[in-house]
């Protein structure tokens, strides 16, 4: 299975349903299952507040079904629609360049286990879900 590496707080984000996208500074060809890894904190955020969260082990699954080049917000609503667009675009945690856009996104049972940085591989029996 693939296995994405995701700063935290935006990886707890993700699995706890108030962001269906990934921000990414490259665009991704992959469509399939990912495992969600969260990795360190983001170096703009505070640590207050955030203490609680898990770090560096994978805490969530999710299909990337598409990539979304957001420079040109105009452009990606004529190729991705204008409610998905507007959608990212008035989400408080939207950073772009481009947005991975997920669907099934699921908790599962925290798992530590290294992972590359960017889009990697991870052993499929290490992942539960919840």
């Amino acid at each position: 299975m693939k296995s994405i590496w995701i700063y935290q707080p935006e990886a707890s984000r993700i699995v706890d349903g108030e962001q269906g996208f990934i921000n990414r500074g490259w665009d991704t060809n992959y469509r399939g299952t990912v495992s969600l890894y969260a990795g360190k904190l983001h170096p703009k955020e505070s640590p207050v507040g955030h203490f609680h969260k898990p770090f560096y082990m994978h805490i969530g699954m999710a299909d990337i079904i598409d990539s979304v080049d957001m420079r040109i917000p105009e452009l990606a609503k004529e190729l991705h629609g204008e409610s998905l667009i507007d959608q990212i675009l008035n989400n408080r945690y939207y950073t772009g360049p481009f947005c991975w856009i997920l669907e099934n996104i699921q908790k599962i049972k925290p798992v530590k286990s290294p992972v590359n940085l960017g889009l990697g591989n991870v052993a499929t029996h290490r992942i539960q879900p919840l």
